[in-house]
C-alpha cells in the first residue's frame, strides 16, 4: 500500500487525529463524487476511489466493491483494485 494514499478500503478504519472510527462513505469535494472516509472532528481522512460524476455512480460502485484508484508513485503507475495494488 502507498502511505497515504490509501487505506485497502477498508469498511471501518480510525481517524489518523482522534481515532474515532470512520466508515466507508460516498463524500463530495470539488473533483466529484468519491468513495472514502471523513471524521466529523477532523475532516476527510481519504480517498478510495477515483471520482464519479454523480452520487448515484458512486454508490453503486461502493455496494457492489467495484472502486479504484490509480496512482503513480516514483514513477509507476499502480491502480488499487479492493485490498491489493497491480
Amino acid at each position: 500500500m502507498i502511505p497515504a494514499e490509501t487505506t485497502g478500503g477498508k469498511r471501518v478504519t480510525l481517524c489518523l487525529g482522534c481515532r474515532a472510527p470512520l466508515y466507508l462513505r460516498v463524500l463530495e469535494s470539488a473533483g466529484g463524487y468519491y468513495i472514502g472516509y471523513r471524521c466529523a472532528r477532523c475532516g476527510p481522512q481519504g480517498r478510495e476511489s477515483d471520482y464519479y460524476n454523480t452520487r448515484l455512480e458512486a454508490q453503486d460502485a461502493m455496494d457492489k466493491r467495484d472502486f479504484g484508484r490509480e496512482t503513480q508513485f516514483n514513477g509507476r503507475h499502480y491502480k488499487h483494485l479492493g485490498n491489493s495494488w497491480e
